[in-house]
């Protein structure tokens, strides 16, 4: 199995799973997310996406080192 097929089937699980709770939730969603926000302050979030697209990254280049 490709790298790109690997991306693919994670990226479209995720967006999968969200859409699900979303759909069928989604009042408790927007609260959920609304409280996690709201607990937060604006540098903790962007060590959080930062964080995030280093991990992303990571695991990127590990499927390609591993496909390879």
């Amino acid at each position: 199995m490709s790298v790109a097929t690997v991306l693919l089937l994670v990226f479209g699980g995720a967006l999968a799973i969200e859409g699900i709770a979303w759909a069928l939730a989604p009042d408790a969603m927007r609260r959920a997310y609304d409280q996690a926000m709201s607990m937060l302050d604006g540098r903790s979030l962007a060590n959080m996406g930062l964080l995030s697209a280093a991990l992303g990254l990571l695991l990127i280049w590990i499927g390609i080192r591993l496909h390879s």
